[in-house]
């Protein structure tokens, strides 16, 4: 699956439609801070919540390696708390690098 393409098209669906002020909306870095992205505007985008959790889920598996991409999925996906928020197939995906990260760490990698 081409995840990129996914991730990019979130992103562009959203720039393109207009929110009521009453919407509730979560801000998100186009480009995550982690990979070189800013807190300037151009970087930065409102998305609805369950827009925000795939945004994450996709830049996870974009970049399966970043640590702190895995972390932030994990965590907003209800990390050591989850209550069925996402499929049991995200989830073990999500879990697994997580606890291979935790892994590393424990070893110093």
């Amino acid at each position: 699956m081409n995840y990129k393409m996914h991730y990019d098209r979130l992103i562009e669906n959203a720039k393109n439609r207009s929110l009521l002020k009453t919407t509730y909306k979560e801000m998100h870095h186009i480009i995550p801070k982690c990979l070189g992205g800013s807190n300037d505007k151009i970087n930065l985008i409102e998305l609805l919540p369950e827009e925000h959790i795939v945004a994450h889920l996709l830049l996870a598996k974009i970049h399966p390696n970043n640590k702190k991409l895995i972390f932030a999925a994990f965590a907003m996906t209800g990390g050591f708390n989850n209550c069925g928020k996402i499929t049991n197939k995200e989830y073990r995906w999500i879990r697994e690098k997580h606890a291979i990260i935790q892994s590393e760490l424990k070893k110093g990698i």
